[in-house]
């Protein structure tokens, strides 16, 4: 789990039984509700950040894939 640089922001992931892959959910905390869902990952994600800024995230998994998401 991260927590974007102002705290609004919550980012973690899930496991999708249907496609075996994993997703990360972006969560606003102050409003109480999802944000996004971003797929990529096929398998445990383990490593999640946001960028200083807070208008990235960068993630890494054990699928060998690192991924840069712009914060919608």
């Amino acid at each position: 789990m991260a927590v974007s640089p102002d705290g609004t922001l919550a980012a973690f992931t899930v496991r999708e039984p249907e496609s075996e892959g994993v997703s990360i959910r972006l969560w606003n905390i102050r409003q109480n509700e999802e944000v996004a869902s971003l797929s990529g990952h096929a398998d445990t994600v383990v490593s999640l950040r946001f960028s200083p800024d807070g208008a990235l995230i960068v993630s890494h998994g054990m699928d060998d894939a690192l991924q840069i998401w712009g914060v919608p």
